[in-house]
């Protein structure tokens, strides 16, 4: 990781820039993972009895697989869900049924949210990274062709972006999954994005907190932001174990927030 101190004019050089969405600059899923660490839990303990020690460690393997498919549509961690229970004995269940009620659950907290932006309650700043539009805003202004792109499905994405009044940044596109997730790829979208405009690996910064993005732009060439919020509490403060993961998947530099650049 590199440690020196970057400006948002150091960006300035690259030619495009990738941005994941929810956790990165889109906060009003903040707290899915809890939702969906919850209910995991929840199955895998009602149908199967483990020691105190083994139930702290199904708890943390959870967690693990839970970040490494951030970035991937939730489908796919329910499947894993899904494949850890009868692994440990449990009954079959649909990985699209624990989907649902993901989704559900976690729907009930996101329209509280944008019910409160809608109304003027609250400004729709407040529900994203401390410093995101300042930061979007000022790469667009030195042409940066700019992709948005993420796991959650497309119609939310697309509706969330409108109400934050992002959409305009975004000229290389806002993609979010499709109706058949399982075909669903960030890399294809990324790899789409940079042949469409003929750009170069080396000529793109990525922006995420998760490990798909992340990975996949250190690993192409790319530069990538390892985005390690403390989403609930915005307090310009790094989220130790979010650094701790991105390191581990190649993050060229670690911000706690957007307001690091300015």
């Amino acid at each position: 990781m590199i440690e020196k101190k970057y400006s948002a004019a150091d960006f300035f050089s690259f030619r495009a820039g990738v941005f994941d969405f929810d956790g990165t600059v889109n906060l009003l899923t903040e707290g899915w993972q809890s939702v969906m660490q919850e209910l995991f839990e929840e199955i895998l303990f009602k149908y199967v009895s483990f020691s105190e020690t083994e139930a702290e460690n199904k708890k943390k393997l959870i967690a693990r697989f839970i970040f490494e498919m951030t970035g991937k549509p939730s489908l796919f961690q329910c499947l894993r869900m899904t494949e850890e229970l009868e692994n440990c004995g449990g009954p079959q269940i649909k990985a699209e049924e624990l989907k649902g009620e993901f989704s559900r659950r976690l729907q009930k907290r996101i329209t509280e949210r944008e019910q409160a932006i809608l109304e003027g309650r609250v400004s729709a700043d407040e529900h994203m990274v401390p410093g995101a539009r300042r930061f979007l805003k000022t790469l667009h202004e030195h042409g940066l062709c700019l992709l948005l792109v993420s796991g959650t499905e497309d119609e939310i994405v697309q509706r969330q972006c409108r109400l934050l009044n992002l959409e305009h940044f975004f000229e290389g596109g806002v993609f979010g999954a499709p109706g058949d997730t399982k075909k669903f790829t960030k890399q294809s979208i990324i790899q789409d994005f940079l042949t469409r405009f003929d750009f170069k690996p080396s000529e793109i910064a990525g922006f995420g907190d998760g490990f798909v993005e992340t990975q996949f732009v250190h690993d192409i060439g790319g530069f990538a932001v390892g985005m390690a919020t403390r989403e609930h509490e915005r307090d310009g403060k790094i989220n130790e174990w979010k650094k701790s993961q991105l390191l581990e998947v190649g993050a060229d530099l670690i911000v706690p927030d957007f307001n690091a650049f300015f």
